[in-house]
């Protein structure tokens, strides 16, 4: 098992096929380009009984910030210029209120979805992009939401193009049966936190993200 230096390093064994099998979040994996469909998809993931999450916009309880429009001239923070969640969609979701980069009063990237939540309450900024998984730790001590991103399919196990077609069926066998034995869901609660299953997934389940990906990047983001 090898785990990525960098979000680069980790596409680059990925499209490459220097790995059998990598785990890879929905932005990377739409980022592989057509390559995406010579990779054969092994299984998905299941949080909470949800094959799929949204990014939360946040403010503090009592801001003045009600909508998507109110964000202009505010200060807005971001976790990674590569993450999902905490920067892409949220910030395509701005834009397509309006709400462009020249209209904030300024922006700054914080490293992590925790970093941009502890700033928005600490009243570092006005305004901030994060997974609703962080949103809903954080609620309690004095976030709101100001709106959601639509829903996009989690993160997923693909195999190495190439792979024989037999092994690909037995690792699916394998990933599905997880949920159905006490030493599984371990496992799969140590793949991520909160983690109930393994299910099917296809290539296709991530076109939309792929059109949202190239709508961002045609608008040179990030």
């Amino acid at each position: 098992m090898r785990i990525g230096s960098s979000y680069d390093d980790h596409m680059h064994h990925v499209r490459f096929d220097k790995v059998d099998i990598a785990f890879l979040g929905p932005a990377l994996y739409v980022g592989l380009g057509e390559q995406r469909y010579e990779k054969p998809p092994l299984a998905q993931l299941e949080i909470h009984g949800k094959p799929y999450f949204q990014g939360v916009i946040a403010t503090q309880r009592n801001s003045n910030i009600h909508n998507l429009e109110d964000l202009k001239g505010r200060l807005m923070a971001f976790g990674d210029p590569k993450s999902t969640m905490s920067h892409l969609l949220p910030r395509l979701m701005m834009r397509h209120a309006g709400v462009t980069q020249e209209r904030l009063a300024g922006h700054a990237f914080l490293g992590s979805h925790v970093n941009v939540a502890l700033a928005v309450l600490a009243g570092d900024f006005d305004a901030g992009a994060m997974k609703e998984g962080v949103f809903d730790r954080f609620r309690g001590r004095g976030l709101r939401e100001v709106a959601r991103t639509e829903r996009t399919p989690e993160h997923l196990f693909v195999a190495r193009a190439g792979l024989p077609e037999a092994l690909i069926e037995k690792l699916r066998t394998s990933f599905f049966a997880l949920s159905e034995s006490e030493r599984g869901r371990a496992i799969l609660n140590n793949l991520k936190k909160g983690a109930t299953a393994l299910r099917p997934v296809t290539a296709q389940q991530y076109d939309h993200l792929a059109e949202q990906m190239a709508e961002l990047a045609a608008a040179g983001i990030p």
